[in-house]
């Protein structure tokens, strides 16, 4: 075992509240291993302390209870996860659903508000260049929209 899993379980060793196997993993670990010594030192510290302090017992039968309390919230947290498992998939699958409607129904509006240009100047507008209108014959401007509008004809 790492150390952080044997650190995680020297509190319930302490209090003699692990199987006999891992009780011989963790007994093993600590022969080797300086740092999960001194963090078994620190717990044993601990609890040599709050053994001083009075009024600190335990009611009897704590753990039972407490356990028992831990197990029926758990009961009902599968439900819960059930719920979350398909309530974020289903939101989502309706969104993008929406928005493909309304996409959808945007650009049929859109297509069908577009008509066909009828002259020469509302070609040029469409493509952006009636800027260049006020330039002299000859410039780029007048041969670009030129090039435009024969390709209508």
């Amino acid at each position: 075992m790492k150390c952080s899993e044997i650190q995680k379980k020297l509190s319930a060793y302490l209090d003699n509240e692990v199987s006999q196997t891992e009780k011989g993993t963790i007994e093993a670990h600590l022969a080797s291993c300086s740092a999960c010594q001194h963090a078994l030192q620190a717990f044993s510290m601990v609890n040599d302390e709050l053994k001083l302090v009075p009024g600190m017992e335990v009611p009897p039968y704590f753990a039972t209870r407490l356990k028992q309390r831990m197990k029926d919230l758990h009961r009902g947290a599968p439900a819960l996860g059930r719920i979350r498992q398909f309530a974020l998939p289903g939101f989502t699958v309706i969104l993008t659903l929406i928005a493909l409607i309304l996409g959808n129904t945007m650009a049929r509006t859109i297509y069908q508000g577009m008509t066909e240009p009828e002259t020469a100047a509302e070609t040029a507008n469409v493509f952006g260049i009636s800027a260049f209108d006020e330039y002299p014959e000859g410039s780029v401007s007048n041969i670009y929209t030129a090039l435009i509008t024969e390709g209508e004809k």
